[in-house]
């Protein structure tokens, strides 16, 4: 597990490397979205030690008292390989999307 979470972050990288600022903006859209919608599911009621607990997760009870935006930073964290993912897929195409838009019109 840990060697494909490796693997998934040098893909990352390499995205950087090549996208620049369209990468690095999708990764902080994606990081900073997934933020808030933790923050609205916990300040809704989420039962956060609930739901780690059916990931097989558990969770020090003083955690909980972190704060909303900790805790909401805690469980986007957990979704990290996933935002990767995300990432990689969406990266690319949009790129190319945003570079046919920049092209002067012939």
């Amino acid at each position: 597990m840990w060697q494909k979470l490796k693997q998934l972050q040098q893909r990352l990288k390499d995205l950087f490397e090549r996208y620049g600022t369209v990468a690095l903006g999708t990764w902080f859209a994606i990081f900073f979205s997934t933020i808030a919608l933790f923050y609205a599911l916990i300040s809704a009621g989420m039962d956060v030690q609930g739901t780690l607990l059916g990931w097989g997760l558990e969770l020090d009870p003083k955690y909980l008292a972190a704060g909303k935006v900790m805790l909401a930073y805690g469980c986007a964290q957990l979704t990290k390989p996933l935002r990767i993912l995300l990432t990689v897929a969406i990266v690319p195409p949009l790129a190319r999307w945003l570079e046919r838009r920049r092209a002067p019109a012939e």
